[in-house]
């Protein structure tokens, strides 16, 4: 399985597509804290996709909004390595770099799936961190092919919850973690 296959499976609805570049130079300013974080980028990426822009007016979920943290938006991004990059760096710094939740998908020695949970940060309201660890998962065909139709049928927009943005944002977390 590819990201392109859970891109199908999540069976988004074709007005949330963005399905543009995003530009290297975005990652480097907004994610790379360090000097080898900046190598990782640029030595690991090879092109970084903005599939889908998840919102209420694009899929009729509503949004989140608490004290802590609120989801306006959910971004489903594609991420496509280079040969032998740290895909896991590379991902944290991708959900770094994207104020919103971002369900990312990389295809690289193999396709992992990765989700993580944000929050206003203590220091600066107005900045976003990661709320605990990267959920995530990498496909192995040869261990995990025997679950694929149910996990993409677990994976699909539709099997979601819907009372808010947050909610459907951890059905995915809840389905990544039962594989």
């Amino acid at each position: 399985m590819n990201a392109s296959d859970v891109v199908e499976a999540l069976e988004l609805p074709e007005r949330s597509n963005v399905d543009r570049r995003v530009p290297k130079k975005l990652l480097l300013e907004n994610g790379a804290p360090t000097s080898a974080d900046k190598r990782f980028i640029n030595d690991g990426v090879e092109e970084l996709i903005w599939v889908a822009a998840l919102k209420p007016t694009t899929i009729g979920v509503l949004e989140f909004r608490e004290d802590v943290r609120e989801y306006l938006e959910i971004a489903v991004l594609h991420l496509m390595l280079r040969p032998h990059a740290k895909s896991a760096r590379l991902a944290e710094l991708i959900h770094r770099a994207v104020p919103y939740p971002v369900l990312l998908l990389s295809d690289g020695e193999h396709t992992e799936l990765s989700l993580a949970h944000k929050r206003w940060s203590l220091n600066e309201r107005s900045k976003v961190v990661l709320d605990d660890e990267i959920i995530g998962i990498e496909w192995n065909e040869a261990k995990d092919g025997a679950h694929r139709a149910a996990f993409c049928n677990a994976l699909r927009i539709g099997r979601q919850p819907h009372g808010s943005l947050y909610e459907l944002y951890q059905g995915w977390m809840d389905a990544i973690q039962a594989l």
